[in-house]
């Protein structure tokens, strides 16, 4: 679910990417 957001999230979604947006461990797919 997270892959296309691994490259600035992390791989378990736990960063902010790019600095501003917010982390995305937690969301749902939709």
């Amino acid at each position: 679910m997270y892959q296309k957001c691994a490259a600035c999230h992390g791989l378990k979604a736990e960063k902010h990417a790019l600095g501003k947006s917010e982390v995305i461990a937690g969301w749902s797919s939709d």
